[in-house]
Formats: structure tokens, sequence, C-alpha cells
């Protein structure tokens, strides 16, 4: 109880010291530092020089893009934009090595030191995930 009566009466007695000079450019204020302002940009990750030794055995830095061909551009290849969002979802038909209901006898009949143990499980953890995922979605 005296370690609490302590710091009561420490917080109640004492106010907080102001300096008697002002902080003008104290903690918090919004008096900011200028300096010279940089006129040549560079970008963030410059190319990567490549030591003449590598150079030698064909070793080469990697685009960011790819080059698309005219002959690519000719048949509607191009890269993907940002504005492509990347499919989560799948778009058609799910294929797998065995159905549902032969997943299920495999796990009933099979032994769970053997392969198709290990892929019945699978093949019913996926079916489990996509039968919810189909319960809980709207539309």
């Amino acid at each position: 109880m005296d370690d609490a009566n302590k710091t009561q009466g420490q917080t109640q007695g004492q106010q907080p010291q102001q300096s008697q000079a002002g902080d003008a450019q104290g903690v918090g204020s919004l008096v900011k530092e200028h300096g010279p302002v940089a006129t040549d940009v560079k970008l963030s990750s410059p190319e990567p020089e490549i030591h003449p030794e590598l150079e030698q055995i064909d070793v080469k830095s990697v685009p960011e893009f790819p080059e698309v061909k005219p002959e690519h551009k000719a048949v509607g290849i191009e890269p993907a934009k940002e504005s492509v969002p990347a499919q989560t979802a799948p778009s058609g038909l799910v294929q797998t090595p065995m159905t549902e209901e032969e997943a299920r006898l495999t796990l009933k009949h099979a032994k769970p030191t053997e392969s198709s143990f290990g892929l019945a499980t699978l093949i019913l953890k996926f079916f489990k995930t996509i039968h919810h995922n189909l319960l809980t979605s709207k539309g």
C-alpha cells in the first residue's frame, strides 16, 4: 500500500516542468527542416552490374517486363498489365484423379501407409472445401 500512496502522491502533487525559453522547434512542432531538393531522379532498383567473368559465360540481366515480338503481337499475346487481377477461383470444371465416392471407398479399404490413402484424404479435403465455398458463397 505504501508504494501505491507514493505513486499517487507523486502524480497529484507535481506538474510537468516547462522550459521558459519556449519550445518553438521542439518535438511535435510544425517547423520542418528545409534543405536542397534533389533534381536528379534515380531508379529505386538500378540495373545490376554484371561482373566481366560472368558476361563471358553469357550471364545477362533480365528486364522487368518481357519483350513481345511482332509475331507474338500478331496472334494477340501481350504482357499482363497491373489492372489484370490474378484468378483465385477455378474458371471451369475441376478434375481430380478420383471422384468423391472413390475417395471415400479408398479410405475404407486402403491401409494408412498406402499412397492411395493419402491421395484420397487430400481429395476429400478438396471436396469439403469446395462444398463449403459453394454453400457460403453469395450468388
